[in-house]
């Protein structure tokens, strides 16, 4: 038999409302008994796609998928009856039997649930499927803030815009992830290599673009989100060249990762292999020696990054984001299909400013070529532009850049789970205390539980297995990227000294004491509840320590490739987390939904200023006027 999903699933794993739920929002069907010779509409049939599905837990099924509908075929019997439907736009009812070997009256329960669900109505009771759009449509994205080109020469004055203050140019690979270092940056076509999605979005510059309505069968198909045609004219003038492009670096990655050949791609390799591939124009534009102009890139440098950025999304979805569907571990293998497959039912062609303008047949080109290490369907270019030839011969240089700068990704976005972490076992500590109360230990429990809220309407690091699943990718992609750069990998693992920091000073950990003893005045016999709190407290100032350590180790090596000077002031462990107070919007809103940065946050309550470096610790009593970024004193002042 099939089963229909009534409920209405958003996309990322938002709240979800059922028809019985919605049903002041829709109206009830009239209640009607479906005849043969009655004519049904399938309107906007062309978003409606199937796939088969099946894991441990899932015996072999078919699914459809229409719009904000899941319906579930689980019978075999049924599952003809499902791939015929959405091939009509409009039917008579009886013709649905000639779809599988299925009696009326069984047909008619199927179709009357499809109409119940308002997926199908009857052709007498409702309006005609809608004509097909294919026109001009207006921008989605506000007016850019933004009004000259700018690089990440001028990274003093950018970080001091949309973060805490500048920050050297040396610094740059530390805070903005590898795979957007060359968002900003103009190509020969005078567009910017992340288009739309240009990070930070303060640099986005405004560019006459071309946007149309979607025609594409699937989620993208007549969406109210319009698809970058100018991109899509671009990419297919350069697609040759651009497929020799990924090649080159798909081959340079195989070279370094033998072990792909034999046992196939994984969500890993997929995501480390791409970022070499946004790696290349980076390297291009970012080096010191040789350094391309900006505004001179080649556009079949900048649409490789935009085509390939897209399946990156795609693995870090995978790897991270836990609302659709569970994440995947890096070692889950992966193919061409299953990834097409995953995107369409996730609304990964979607962004906040449209949709993925290549076509399905274009998707699949592409992954053939990456992953598959097939021609592409239109051949190879016959001759490549000196400009492409000069990037290929750096191959090699700019796959050391992808790998050092996502082993930079890895060692410091850990301190994000870590630091949630840090504030649970915080919490647990207060709420599991015993002992005698006080004033001052309701207000901290009240507290921990607003930050702990925080964390779960986040939801990222809602609880401790996801947490510890991001620091496994991390992890993953440390090591793999080491083991890509100098064959072998390193011990202890990142996870390892992360999870195991040395102890601080026994002088530093006094002073957290009197710190928490000051705050707690007002509590009798606290001792064993003051040194838990120092104890979770020291522990992860020391892991800052260490990620400091690692991090400063991988910049000087990016920078030493690049040829750049070191830089001048030393990176901190408050440095260490500006990504929390970048200003990260496309729309120029501010995020306010943050866990506050775990040193500074308590420093403020125990009035005391703590400064860490890769050295050395101190706490001085008062605390210093820290900017904290407009987005990150938003969340404060929300608190």
């Amino acid at each position: 038999m099939s089963t229909l999903a009534k409920e209405a699933t958003a996309h990322l794993g938002n709240d979800t409302t059922s028809a019985d739920e919605s049903a002041d929002e829709i109206p009830a069907t009239p209640a009607r008994v479906l005849n043969q010779d009655d004519e049904l509409v399938f309107p906007m049939s062309k978003a409606a796609f199937s796939q088969y599905w099946e894991d441990a837990d899932t015996p072999r099924e078919l699914r459809v998928f229409y719009k904000d509908k899941e319906i579930t075929f689980d019978d075999p019997t049924f599952w003809s009856f499902g791939e015929n439907l959405i091939k009509q736009s409009t039917f008579r009812a009886g013709d649905a039997l000639e779809w599988g070997a299925n009696d009326w009256p069984k047909v008619r329960e199927m179709l009357e649930d499809l109409v119940e669900a308002q997926v199908l109505h009857y052709a007498d009771e409702g309006p005609p499927p809608p004509p097909l759009r294919n026109e001009e449509r207006e921008s989605l994205l506000l007016q850019a803030r933004c009004s000259r080109p700018m690089t990440w020469d001028d990274a003093e004055e950018i970080f001091s815009i949309i973060s805490t203050g500048p920050l050297e140019t040396g610094y740059v690979e530390l805070i903005i992830p590898i795979f957007r270092i060359a968002h900003m940056y103009l190509d020969a076509d005078n567009r910017q290599v992340g288009e739309a999605n240009v990070f930070p979005p303060y640099a986005r510059l405004d560019r006459p673009t071309l946007w149309r309505t979607c025609t594409y069968s699937g989620t993208r198909y007549q969406t109210e989100r319009p698809m970058n045609v100018t991109a899509l004219r671009i990419m297919r003038n350069q697609w040759r060249q651009m497929m020799v492009i990924i090649r080159r670096v798909r081959d340079s990655y195989m070279g370094r990762f033998p072990q792909v050949a034999a046992r196939g791609w994984t969500v890993g390799d997929i995501e480390r292999m791409t970022v070499c591939v946004l790696a290349l124009p980076a390297y291009m534009l970012l080096r010191t020696e040789g350094r391309i102009e900006n505004g001179k890139l080649h556009p079949a440098l900048s649409s490789a990054f935009r085509l390939t950025d897209g399946l990156r999304m795609l693995m870090h979805h995978m790897l991270f984001i836990p609302f659709g569907e569970p994440t995947r571990s890096s070692e889950t293998p992966m193919t061409a299909p299953e990834i097409h497959a995953y995107a369409e039912r996730n609304f990964s062609f979607h962004t906040a400013q449209g949709v993925c303008a290549g076509p399905p047949a274009m998707v699949d080109d592409f992954l053939e070529v990456i992953l598959d290490g097939e021609d592409p369907k239109g051949g190879w270019p016959d001759k490549l532009d000196p400009e492409v030839e000069e990037a290929l011969a750096e191959v090699e240089r700019a796959v050391d850049y992808g790998l050092m700068g996502l082993q930079n990704f890895g060692s410091v976005f850990s301190t994000f789970p870590t630091m949630t972490a840090g504030h649970a076992e915080l919490r647990e500590i207060v709420l599991k205390w015993k002992g005698p109360e006080s004033r001052t230990l309701r207000v901290l429990r009240d507290r921990y539980e607003r930050i702990h809220q925080t964390t779960q309407d986040v939801g990222w690091l809602a609880h401790d297995e996801l947490r510890k699943s991001r620091l496994r990718a991390y992890n993953v992609m440390y090591q793999e990227c080491a083991f890509g750069l100098t064959g072998s990998y390193p011990k202890p693992t990142l996870y390892e000294r992360y999870e195991t920091p040395p102890p601080l000073p026994a002088e530093t950990m006094d002073k957290l004491k009197a710190a928490w003893a000051r705050h707690l005045h007002d509590l009798e016999d606290g001792d064993e509840l003051i040194a838990a709190l120092a104890g979770a407290f020291g522990k992860f100032i020391s892991f800052v320590q260490v990620a400091l350590a690692v991090a400063l180790e991988v910049q000087g090596r990016v920078n030493a490739l690049l040829g750049r000077e070191a830089p001048k002031r030393p990176f901190t462990g408050r440095d260490l987390a500006r990504y929390l107070g970048l200003e990260k919007s496309v729309d120029g809103k501010d995020e306010t939904n943050h866990v506050p940065f775990l040193i500074d946050d308590l420093g403020r309550l125990l009035g005391i200023t703590i400064e860490v470096s890769v050295d050395e610790v101190t706490i001085a009593d008062g605390v210093k006027n820290i900017a904290i970024g407009k987005a990150a004193l938003a969340a404060r002042a929300s608190a």
